[in-house]
């Protein structure tokens, strides 16, 4: 909303088409956010499109080099206006969090050597989620003191929004001397389960770290016993909706089961539906817990333009939501009035 707002205030031609102008805006947005995650500024990309213009000059014939540098100067110079028009608005994206952070930790090395003080020790949960600007920050703000990070490249699932998993790697570069420790301990399934995910997850050697860094991590349990894993194989949604459903109640009416013993999981809230339909046509009890999120719930929704209005007079989308809303309850006539 943003950028479509401002769309007009950059300099923008082969990304702003006449006949859809706002159709790159996404696009636009992606790269800056990944650029951000990369710890490129909006400097540094406008350097390398200029160097790469410069090249292009050098190369007349290269028509394909020619066009692709104009395209990089065009969103180098749209990232630089992006990141201005953000400062001027008083406002910050999710990337700027950790851009500014980065940035102000190395311009200040007052404010630096104050947080190193601060923390003695610093401990980093699920590294392997981490981009190469949060790596970064934790480098500055370590030093050369005690430091553990905690990873795992078989959970590496989020890659698509800037996770480097390059991280450990290059921590392990950056400390050689740091202890490296397996944590093959655990407390949560049975041996079987976790004898199945390793045999699964061989599947994506010689690219995992276990093999690369020559560890074990097989993992151990602390039952040995329980069931091994059953893949039930099913040709549309519904049929295996409804076969799950079955076994739900059969299991229960055998005299064996609970309803509560039970727990379906699905990738996304959406992919529960034919679930929750195949389990009322069982005539079976459910509780869905992921139906509505903290943010989407009207009154957190309200509290929240609250305090942008109130932070920002001229915050017009948070107006109009609190105006129309309930508890002013003002009519679209009136609303139409007032624009």
């Amino acid at each position: 909303v943003f950028l479509r707002e401002h769309l007009f205030e950059f300099e923008l031609s082969y990304y702003r088409p006449l006949a859809d102008p706002t159709r790159f805006i996404e696009a636009l947005i992606s790269l800056f956010s990944r650029a951000k995650d990369e710890d490129v500024s909006a400097q540094e990309y406008l350097k390398f499109a200029q160097e790469l213009l410069a090249k292009s000059k050098d190369m007349p014939g290269d028509l394909a080099i020619a066009e692709e540098a104009l395209q990089q100067e065009e969103v180098a110079r749209a990232y630089l206006k992006y990141q201005e028009l953000l400062a001027k608005e008083g406002l910050l994206d999710f990337g700027n969090q950790f851009y500014l952070a980065l940035q102000l930790l190395r311009e200040h090395p007052l404010i630096l050597r104050k947080y190193q003080e601060q923390f003695k020790y610093i401990l980093v949960d699920e590294f392997q989620d981490t981009n190469f600007a949060q790596f970064q920050m934790v480098i500055l703000l370590a030093g050369n003191k005690n430091i553990t990070v905690v990873a795992d490249d078989d959970q590496c699932i989020y890659r698509w929004r800037g996770a480097a998993y390059s991280n450990v790697l290059n921590f392990i570069e950056k400390y050689p001397d740091a202890k490296k420790i397996s944590l093959i301990q655990n407390y949560r399934s049975t041996q079987p389960i976790l004898d199945s995910a390793y045999r699964l997850i061989q599947h994506n050697n010689p690219e995992r770290f276990e093999v690369k860094a020559n560890i074990d991590k097989h993992l151990i349990g602390l039952t040995k016993e329980g069931s091994s894993p059953q893949h039930l194989h099913f040709d549309t949604n519904s049929t295996e909706a409804d076969n799950v459903a079955k076994i739900i109640k059969d299991k229960v009416a055998s005299g064996n089961f609970r309803y509560r013993d039970f727990a379906i999981l699905v990738r996304s809230n959406s992919d529960a539906q034919s679930f929750l339909q195949a389990l009322n046509m069982q005539e079976v009890p459910w509780q869905f817990s992921g139906n509505q999120g903290l943010y989407s719930r009207e009154e957190v929704k309200l509290c929240i333009n609250f305090l942008r209005l109130a932070a920002n007079f001229s915050e017009s989308l948070s107006l109009y939501y609190l105006v129309s809303s309930e508890i002013y309850g003002l009519g679209l006539v009136d609303l139409s009035l007032c624009a």
